[in-house]
């Protein structure tokens, strides 16, 4: 698994810069770059801050499944772990709705 690349993509997915990305795990800027450009390897307390503010578990990042998800339905997930069960629940009859919909047709 190349390390690097997975952190930007989670990062770009996630539609933060790597000046937010910095400000939201108190980490420099400067590490953040060198992370996702593979200058530097990132030690579990780092990786741990990084995933944390991506939404992301060590498992999730890990995982092989995880990694064949595309960026846009990445995203998808990352913004409906932010919201309350009810909600999550409400959203999942919505994309059950409009997959059944599109079947259809």
């Amino acid at each position: 698994m190349d390390v690097a690349s997975r952190l930007k993509a989670l990062r770009i997915a996630s539609k933060l810069s790597t000046v937010k990305l910095a400000e939201i795990t108190g980490l420099p800027q400067s590490v953040i770059s060198k992370l996702e450009n593979g200058n530097r390897r990132p030690d579990v307390d780092t990786l741990e801050r990084v995933l944390n503010a991506l939404g992301v578990s060590l498992a999730e990042f890990f995982s092989e499944e995880d990694q064949m998800l595309t960026p846009e339905i990445r995203q998808l997930c990352l913004k409906a772990q932010r919201l309350s069960p009810a909600l999550q629940q409400a959203l999942l009859h919505l994309v059950e709705t409009i997959v059944q919909q599109s079947e259809k047709e």
